[in-house]
C-alpha cells in the first residue's frame, strides 16, 4: 500500500485526539474512531481473552489507545510485544515525539519490536517469550494499521504460528486435542475438589525450612537413599513420575505432586502410589487418579488456562501456581508457596545424563529417541556439554529464569550431582547441603495431618445454585444450537444470513456466564477459524466452519451438562467421595 508520508494527529468529536496517516499513494487512513477512539478501545479489549501468564503480540500501536487499554487490565505475570512495520513508520515513536507526556509507553511490561526483517521480529520475540517463562500467546490486531502494511503482517503471522506456538508448546492443535480432556477432568473431579483443602491453607506452613524437590532423572540413583534420614529433617516434595524409584527403596515423600491429565498418568503410577503421601493435584490432573488416589488430595489452580475460574469462590482457598513444563516445575512453585527455604532439588539432570533419561525404577512411556525431537547440547556440572532435547533444554531454562527473577532472594540448591549445570544456583552433594542447611526436627508429617484433620467442606448450597445455573445455561445454548441447525429455518436464508446468524450467536456467547468454562477449548477453534479465514475464503466453506465450531460448541456444553447432574447428585446426597 505504501510508505507512510505523514502522520498527522486529528480531534476526535469525542474531543480525544486520533490519527490520520497517509500514505505515499496520498490516501489517507484514520487509525481510530473519529468519534471515540478511547471506548472504540474498550471495545476492542472485550474480545481479547485476559489471562495470566501470557504473552499479547499486538499487530500495529497507532496512537496507542488500545495497548493503554490492554495495558490497564493485564493479568499477572504477562508482556505486551508491539508490532510495527518498520522504526522509521513507527506510530507509537510518532506518538511518543507528538506527546512526551505518554509515560505510560515505557512500561517495562511492552516489548516495541519494529521491522521489516520479520525473522528478526519473531527472533526477538521467541526469545524474550521462552526467557520470560510466558505459557501462550494471544494475537491481538489492530487493523487499521495492519491495513496499510498488509503483506508485512500477513508474513508476520505465518511466521509466528509456526515459531512462536512451537516455542511455548501450546497450540491451537494442542487444545483442540486436549481441551475436552481438561474440560471433562475439572468436571468430574469437582466434588474432590470441594471436599478436600486448598493449597491456600498450606501458604507458608513450613516457612523458613528445607525442602527437597525429588525429580526422576539418572542421577537420583545417586543420593536418593539418604532420603531415608532427611524425612523429618526436610520437606520431601516429589514428582509424580518419581514415585517408582521412591518406592522401590520403600521412601514416603511428603507431598506427590501429580498435574498430567492424560489417562496414561493413572497407568503409570497405580502400581506405586500408597496411602502415606499427600496428593498435590491441580483442578484438571486426570480424573482417574484423582478418584482412585486412596491417600489424602490437596488441589491448587495453575497458570494457563482454568475451567473451573468462575466457581473458585464457592471452592476451598487455593493460590494459582505457575504451571510451566512437568510436575517438577510444580513442585518447586509449591515449595515456595508453602514458605521452604532452602530449596534443594535432587534427580533433576535436564539432560540425557549417563545415556539415560530416567532413574531405576521409574515407570514413563517416554521415548529418548523419538525420531520427532530435536536435539540441543547443554552445559554440564562439570564442564562437559550433555544432549538435551526440547523439553528438557526449556526446562533448565524455566528454572534459570525462576531463580533469577523470583526466587533471587532464596538459597537454591542443584544436589542433582550430575546433569545440566542450573545456573543461579548453588551445586553440592545433597549431603553437605542436609550438613550446612538441615537443623531441627521438622514434624510434616504432623502439620499436614492437622490441616486434613481441621478442614472442614462448607456448606455446598451455593455451589450447587452456581452449577445447576450453568447447567440450566448450557440446556438453553444447546436447544438455540438445535434451532440455528434446523433445516426449516435455515431453509429461508442465504449463505450470507446464515452465517451472520451464527456470528451473532457466537458474540452472544461469549458474553454468557457458560462461556468461561468452555473458553480454552472452544477459543481455539475460533482462533484457527479465523486464521484460516484471513486471505479470504468462500462462503459455502465458511458457513462450514461456522457449523463445525458449533458442533464443538455443543459438544463441550453436553459434557458440561452431564456432569453438572452427576456433581449435583453427588453434592446432594453428601456422597463420601
Amino acid at each position: 500500500m505504501g510508505h507512510i508520508r505523514e502522520i498527522r494527529p486529528v480531534k476526535a468529536h469525542s474531543g480525544s485526539l486520533t490519527l490520520q496517516a497517509e500514505t505515499g499513494a496520498g490516501r489517507n487512513y484514520f487509525l481510530h474512531s473519529v468519534y471515540d477512539p478511547e471506548a472504540e478501545a474498550q471495545n476492542w479489549l472485550k474480545w481479547v481473552r485476559l489471562t495470566p501468564n501470557t504473552a499479547y503480540l499486538v499487530y500495529g500501536f497507532g496512537f496507542g489507545y488500545y495497548v493503554k487499554a490492554l495495558l490497564d487490565k493485564l493479568p499477572e505475570n504477562c508482556r505486551i510485544f508491539v508490532i510495527e512495520y518498520s522504526y522509521e513508520e513507527s506510530f507509537a515513536r510518532a506518538a511518543a515525539q507528538l506527546w512526551p507526556d505518554m509515560r505510560w509507553m515505557a512500561d517495562k511490561r511492552i516489548v516495541y519490536l519494529t521491522g521489516p526483517n520479520i525473522r528478526n521480529i519473531v527472533g526477538a520475540a521467541v526469545e524474550y517469550i521462552r526467557t520470560n517463562v510466558l505459557d501462550t500467546i494471544t494475537v491481538c490486531r489492530h487493523f487499521a494499521v495492519m491495513q496499510l502494511f498488509p503483506e508485512f503482517f500477513r508474513q508476520l503471522e505465518d511466521e509466528l504460528v509456526r515459531e512462536v506456538m512451537d516455542q511455548l508448546a501450546l497450540n491451537v492443535g494442542f487444545a483442540l486435542k486436549y481441551g475436552l480432556l481438561y474440560l471433562e477432568n475439572c468436571w468430574r473431579n469437582l466434588p474432590h475438589i470441594f471436599s478436600s483443602p486448598g493449597n491456600g491453607q498450606y501458604t507458608d506452613m513450613f516457612n523458613g525450612m528445607p525442602a527437597i524437590i525429588v525429580a526422576s532423572g539418572p542421577s537420583l540413583d545417586k543420593n536418593v537413599d539418604l532420603l531415608h534420614h532427611y524425612l523429618d529433617k526436610a520437606v520431601i516434595i516429589a514428582a509424580s513420575t518419581a514415585i517408582g524409584a521412591l518406592n522401590k527403596r520403600g521412601i514416603v515423600p511428603h507431598f506427590l505432586v501429580a498435574i498430567d491429565p492424560n489417562p496414561a498418568m493413572y497407568q503409570v503410577l497405580c502400581h506405586d502410589i500408597g496411602t502415606a503421601s499427600t496428593l498435590v493435584a491441580t483442578y484438571d490432573t486426570d480424573k482417574d487418579l484423582i478418584a482412585r488416589y486412596p491417600g489424602p488430595k490437596l488441589f491448587c489452580r495453575a497458570s494457563g488456562g482454568d475451567d473451573l475460574a468462575q466457581l473458585a469462590k464457592y471452592l476451598p482457598a487455593v493460590t494459582v501456581l505457575q504451571r510451566s513444563l512437568s510436575g517438577a516445575t510444580v513442585a518447586f512453585e509449591f515449595a515456595n508457596h508453602i514458605g521452604a527455604d532452602p530449596i534443594i532439588f535432587i534427580g533433576q539432570d535436564m539432560a540425557f545424563a549417563e545415556g539415560r533419561s530416567h532413574a531405576t525404577g521409574v515407570r514413563t512411556n517416554y521415548n529418548e529417541n523419538d525420531p520427532q525431537s530435536s536435539y540441543y547440547w547443554v552445559k554440564g556440572q562439570n564442564g562437559e556439554v550433555l544432549k538435551a532435547n526440547r523439553f528438557l533444554k526449556d526446562l533448565r531454562e524455566y528454572f534459570i529464569s525462576r531463580i533469577a527473577t523470583v526466587y533471587k532472594n532464596k538459597t537454591i540448591i542443584n544436589a542433582t550431582e550430575g546433569g545440566a549445570y542450573l545456573d543461579g544456583a548453588m551445586h553440592m552433594p545433597l549431603r553437605e547441603a542436609a550438613t550446612q542447611y538441615f537443623g531441627r526436627t521438622i514434624d510434616v508429617a504432623g502439620n499436614i495431618a492437622r490441616v486434613h484433620k481441621q478442614f472442614t467442606p462448607a456448606n455446598p448450597k451455593r455451589l450447587l445454585q452456581a452449577i445447576q445455573s450453568l447447567g440450566e445455561t448450557a440446556g438453553k445454548v444447546i436447544k438455540e444450537i438445535t434451532s440455528l441447525n434446523n433445516e426449516e429455518f435455515r431453509a429461508g436464508l442465504t449463505v450470507a444470513e446464515a452465517i451472520e446468524c451464527y456470528q451473532k450467536a457466537f458474540a452472544k456467547l461469549r458474553k454468557s456466564n457458560i462461556y468461561p468454562f468452555i473458553a480454552f477449548y472452544i477459543d481455539a477453534c475460533y482462533l484457527r477459524q479465523v486464521y484460516e479465514h484471513r486471505e479470504g475464503c468462500p462462503a459455502a466453506q465458511q458457513l462450514a466452519d461456522w457449523e463445525e465450531l458449533f458442533r464443538r460448541v455443543e459438544q463441550a456444553l453436553t459434557l458440561i451438562s452431564s456432569q453438572v447432574d452427576a456433581t449435583v447428585l453427588s453434592l446432594q446426597n453428601k456422597r463420601k467421595i
